[in-house]
């Protein structure tokens, strides 16, 4: 009997997508995208070699939709238009994944990872992980709420904003392993906002 295709989605099921990718997130951590063949993962998860080739022909795509993943899990509450109150939540969501997610495992395994098509992937990942930072201060310097630098565009000025902000944050987390200090974040906030928020009528 012919097995019927109409209509059957282009991808694993949900699934098995997520049983593999736990399982190559895992060997990725502890042993590097080198192990991220359909071999081994079909020894991990029992899913067919074939269906693993299929829809991850190589690490790099394994790797990639592992990061795909984490990134789109890192996203932001409720915000309200105002810096000083939006970018203490988006700093907040950036600790929390400190304290909650493997963030330096994972960066020190896509730090690693070599493929001709993707360099970079550590730095996809802390780009991802910071970039609700980075809206909220490219957001404040389209309503005026930072000076915009003279012949700099929004987004690369919240970039630089970004750096000099998270920067020691990544720092303490990812080098020095140090846990997150909750009242030096907050004070490390403030300082910011009062070094570059633009003074408002409501102070």
């Amino acid at each position: 009997m012919v097995a019927a295709t109409g209509g059957r989605p282009p991808g694993p099921t949900d699934e098995t997508r997520e049983r593999v990718l736990q399982a190559a997130f895992h060997l990725l951590v502890s042993e590097g995208s080198g192990e991220l063949t359909a071999v081994r993962l079909h020894r991990e998860t029992g899913v067919a070699r074939t269906t693993i080739y299929r829809h991850w022909p190589t690490p790099a795509h394994l790797v990639a939709d592992i990061l795909a993943g984490a990134i789109a899990r890192h996203e932001l509450g409720d915000l309200v238009g105002d810096l000083a109150d939006d970018l203490p939540v988006a700093v907040a969501t950036l600790t929390f994944r400190f304290e909650h997610r493997p963030v330096a495992d994972l960066f020190r395994a896509t730090l690693h990872h070599r493929d001709d098509d993707t360099p970079t992937l550590g730095q996809r990942y802390i780009g991802g992980l910071v970039a609700p930072v980075e809206d909220v201060l490219a957001a404040a310097i389209e309503r005026g709420e930072i000076e915009s630098a003279p012949g700099v565009e929004a987004r690369a000025q919240a970039q630089a904003l970004t750096s000099e902000l998270c920067g020691p944050l990544l720092l303490d987390h990812l080098l020095l392993g140090r846990p997150v200090d909750h009242e030096a974040v907050a004070a490390r906030t403030d300082a910011f906002l009062a070094r570059h928020r633009v003074a408002t009528g409501g102070g």
